[in-house]
């Protein structure tokens, strides 16, 4: 997987340092600076930098968003599907409409160190399917490894004792300002986000509260389950009309396989019909052959 790197020139200072860090950890990168020798047509090397990288990074910021050639860059990648993460490395107004809704990188609001963790991760998302996985040391671990006990290196199901862990020693009883605690979490409602792997302009937005659980699938005569996934071509893909559920647990999101002809994965890994298995931002779940990028918080 190779990244084409869009930005102003005006914002150089900024970016060098992303691109040290590329560099430093072995992602192959397309910059203009690096790989346009002097004396060739610059147009023509941009061209083939554009059909040569699979996902581009895009630095917003006011300067970038009026780059005529910046925006030539990502309408190209943009009509060709391939995906596009937004980094935004200055508060930005004049944010083109199209970008606005991407899932992007805050710069602005966060430490470089957070967003660079943040851009590697999505960036191993897109490197999932490669014909080689890639690697980045000195990095936080790929996303397989987010529902996995580091000892035992398998998935984790919901533990309904998790709350017990808040007990007293003295009484072995839950402390009551712990239970208060946790009564407010419960009742927490939760954004969940769901993003096509393959194709990242498609996503669909729904709210799930405590005590429900939300049925995933498709469409089939008078059934409509409660995330319907027909328009992502779910009969395609081989989504069940009741593939699996979401539901809320302790103050956090679990999800269910329910006897799916094809089955459920999560980060590459399949689970078992019937128990709830826990979810992490960022995490991907494979609906059949329907893989969907998972993104949520708590409100």
């Amino acid at each position: 997987m190779k990244v084409f790197i869009s930005y102003s020139r005006s914002d150089a200072a900024t970016v060098k340092d992303f691109v040290r860090d590329f560099q430093r950890i072995g992602i192959p990168i397309w910059l203009d600076v690096l790989d346009i020798p002097s004396g060739m047509h610059w147009s023509e090397k941009v061209q083939e930098g554009l059909d040569d990288c699979q996902v581009m990074v895009l630095f917003v910021s006011p300067k970038s968003m009026q780059s005529r050639q910046v925006a030539a860059e990502w309408q190209y990648f943009y009509s060709k599907n391939k995906p596009i993460i937004p980094v935004i490395i200055k508060p930005t107004e004049n944010m083109n409409y199209r970008i606005y809704p991407l899932q992007n990188i805050d710069c602005v609001n966060q430490s470089y160190e957070e967003a660079l963790t943040a851009l590697l991760r999505d960036l191993r998302r897109y490197a999932r399917g490669q014909a080689q996985m890639l690697t980045y040391p000195d990095a936080p671990p790929p996303p397989d490894f987010h529902l996995q006990d580091k000892r035992t290196l398998k998935l984790l199901p919901y533990n309904k004792h998790d709350v017990l862990s808040s007990q007293t020693k003295q009484t072995g009883r839950l402390d009551p300002s712990v239970v208060d605690n946790y009564r407010k979490v419960q009742s927490s409602s939760v954004l969940l986000s769901l993003t096509n792997a393959s194709f990242t302009q498609q996503r669909l937005s729904v709210r799930l509260m405590p005590d429900n659980t939300y049925t995933i699938g498709r469409t089939e005569g008078d059934f409509q389950p409660h995330i319907d996934m027909t328009h992502f071509k779910a009969t395609q893909f081989g989504v069940s009309r009741e593939h699996a559920q979401f539901n809320i647990l302790n103050h956090r999101l679990y999800i269910a396989d329910l006897k799916s002809l094809n089955g459920t994965k999560i980060n590459g890994r399949p689970i078992p019909p019937g128990p709830p298995y826990l979810l992490h931002d960022g995490d991907a779940i494979r609906l059949g052959g329907l893989e969907l990028i998972v993104g949520f918080e708590f409100e």
